[in-house]
C-alpha cells in the first residue's frame, strides 16, 4: 500500500530458479536516483547452482558443490549503503550469526565491516558467494574492499587447509593489514596466537607483529607449511626433525 513517496509491502513472497523462496516485508522506496529497500528479508535455495546460473550465467565450482544457501535478516538495501543486522547466514552445513555491512561511496573503495560467529566458514565459499551476491566476477572481488571484521568460527578452512578454533579481529585494506588478535586453537596439531600489521604488496610487504607457537608434536604444521610455502632448506630441515 503507498505510504508517502514510498510503498508498504505487508508481505512479499516469490519463488525463483534454484529451488529458492524469498519473503520480505518493509518499506520499498522506487526514487530514481536511490531506490532503496528497509524491512527484513529471507532468502533459501536449496539449489544454489540453480539460482548462480540464473543471476550470473557461470556457475562458480565451490557453489556448484553447495547443497544449499541462504540468510534471514533486518536489511537496509541502497546503492551506497547495503546493511544485514540480526543476521544469520547458511552456507551449505555452515551457519554464521551476526551483522555484515557494506558502504559504497562514489568517490571512494567500498568499506566491508562485519562481526560473525558460528560453527564454521570455508574462506572459498564465502568468495564465491560474495562475487555472486555482489555480480562482480572472481572471488578475488571480495578483497577490493577496505575490511574491517571480527570472526569466531569453530572450524575455518582455505582450500585443503582447516584449523579448530579461529578467533580474529583485523583490518585490510589499501594500508596493509593490521592483526589486532588471532587466535587458532589447532592448526597441524599447533595452537598459535599473533598481532602485528604488514603494509605493502602480497609479493613486497614488510611490517612486525609478535606470535606464539606450541604443540606437542608440529609434524603436521611444518608439513602444511612444506607444501604451501617456496622450499626452504630451515622448513626442511625443522620438517625431518620435527619430534
Amino acid at each position: 500500500r503507498p505510504q508517502g513517496n514510498a510503498w508498504t509491502i505487508e508481505k512479499a513472497v516469490a519463488t525463483l530458479p534454484g529451488r529458492t523462496q524469498v519473503e520480505a516485508e518493509g518499506l520499498l522506496t522506487l526514487a530514481a536516483s536511490a531506490p532503496s529497500f528497509s524491512g527484513s528479508m529471507l532468502v533459501a535455495s536449496t539449489q544454489p547452482s540453480g539460482l548462480s546460473a540464473w543471476l550470473a550465467g557461470p556457475v562458480d565450482q565451490t557453489i556448484r558443490q553447495l547443497p544449499s544457501l541462504g540468510f534471514s535478516a533486518k536489511v537496509d538495501l541502497a546503492p551506497d549503503l547495503q546493511r544485514f543486522e540480526a543476521l544469520e547466514l547458511a552456507i551449505g552445513t555452515a551457519t554464521l550469526k551476526g551483522r555484515i555491512e557494506r558502504q559504497a561511496p562514489l568517490d571512494a573503495p567500498a568499506n566491508l565491516s562485519f562481526d560473525l560467529a558460528g560453527n564454521a566458514l570455508d574462506l572459498d565459499a564465502l568468495k564465491a558467494v560474495y562475487s555472486l551476491v555482489s555480480g562482480e566476477e572472481g572471488g578475488e572481488s571480495l578483497l577490493s574492499n577496505q575490511i574491517a571484521g571480527r570472526l569466531k568460527v569453530d572450524r575455518f578452512s582455505v582450500g585443503e587447509i582447516s584449523a579448530q578454533g579461529l578467533n580474529t579481529v583485523f583490518s585490510y585494506g589499501e594500508a596493509g593489514i593490521k592483526l589486532d588478535t588471532l587466535e587458532i586453537a589447532d592448526l597441524g596439531g599447533a595452537a598459535i596466537t599473533a598481532s602485528g600489521r604488514a603494509g605493502g604488496s602480497l609479493l613486497d610487504y614488510s611490517g612486525e607483529g609478535t606470535a606464539t607457537l606450541k604443540s606437542a608434536d608440529p609434524r603436521g604444521l611444518l608439513e602444511i607449511l612444506q607444501q604451501r610455502l617456496p622450499s626452504h632448506p630451515l622448513i626442511d630441515r625443522l620438517a625431518a626433525n620435527a619430534d
